[in-house]
């Protein structure tokens, strides 16, 4: 018998395997609960206005790990003050694309 994804915890649109162990632990530990997998798995132009609060900060939280442990390692911020830069590398990255000449 296999469990689903969203059974473990790991949404099936977006599934990783941390490579830092504290977030490899910490989700071994806390698995995202299936509401909050199923809105990861949700198509981006769909919205839910009844879902629960903590489905919603715990895909956040889940969202912005990947995205943490995704980051190059001398690129990830080792004290308080470097992780608020993180914010603005994602941003970067992400528009890098002119929406203007993309078309």
């Amino acid at each position: 018998m296999t469990l689903d994804l969203d059974e473990r915890g790991i949404p099936k649109t977006l599934p990783h395997v941390f490579d830092l162990e504290l977030l490899a632990k910490h989700f071994q530990e806390n698995p995202l609960p299936p509401g909050a997998c199923k809105l990861i798995d949700l198509p981006g132009d769909v919205f839910l206005d009844t879902e629960d609060d903590i489905n919603v900060v715990a895909a956040a939280l889940w969202v912005l790990a990947v995205k943490y442990d995704n980051l190059p390692i001398e690129e990830r911020p080792s004290h308080r003050e470097e992780s608020r830069k993180v914010g603005n590398y994602l941003f970067k990255v992400e528009s890098m694309v002119d929406p203007i000449n993309y078309l």
